[in-house]
């Protein structure tokens, strides 16, 4: 029972001495598992392209809201900042223009400057209607024509 003893020892020890004057070498593989990161996502919705009738003092566009992106993604956590820009109605030839009121009520006078919404908002649907509010002084400004406006809304997650 002695030998068998002394035996396994040293084939235990084999693997850390080796007989001199040999080079002995071993290989360790490391292996690491990096996670991806989350990926912080949303969705910005806004207005679809539509037509104004002439002469109208207020038409409500839609609205603009902020939702969680679906899959493998997460709500930036301080939420996310939306606002709007605007030019003015114009024609082709930019020879005639009138401006308006991007308002988020009918009766808004000043551009609406932005909002932020948080994950809870997002979650819970909130949304902010849009109104395009032109007054009788900037109708009289328009001529016979085609007009174009272009709305710009830029999304920004919060930091």
């Amino acid at each position: 029972m002695k030998k068998k003893v002394i035996f396994t020892a040293a084939l235990g020890l084999g693997l850390v001495l080796a007989p001199l004057g040999s080079v002995f070498a071993e290989e360790t593989v490391l292996t690491v598992n990096v996670p991806e990161s989350e990926v912080e996502a949303y969705e910005l919705i806004i207005p679809a392209e539509q037509a104004i009738s002439a002469f109208v003092n207020s038409k409500n566009i839609g609205y603009v809201a902020v939702t969680p992106a679906e899959g493998d993604t997460v709500f930036p956590e301080m939420g996310v900042s939306v606002s709007a820009s605007h030019t003015s109605f114009e024609t082709a030839d930019e020879t005639a223009s009138f401006d308006f009121v991007l308002g988020a009520t009918q009766s808004a006078t000043s551009d609406w400057t932005g909002d932020t919404w948080t994950k809870e908002q997002a979650e819970a649907g909130k949304a902010v209607n849009h109104f395009v509010n032109i007054a009788d002084a900037e109708w009289d400004k328009a001529i016979s024509g085609d007009y174009t406006a272009t709305i710009t809304y830029t999304a920004t997650a919060v930091q």
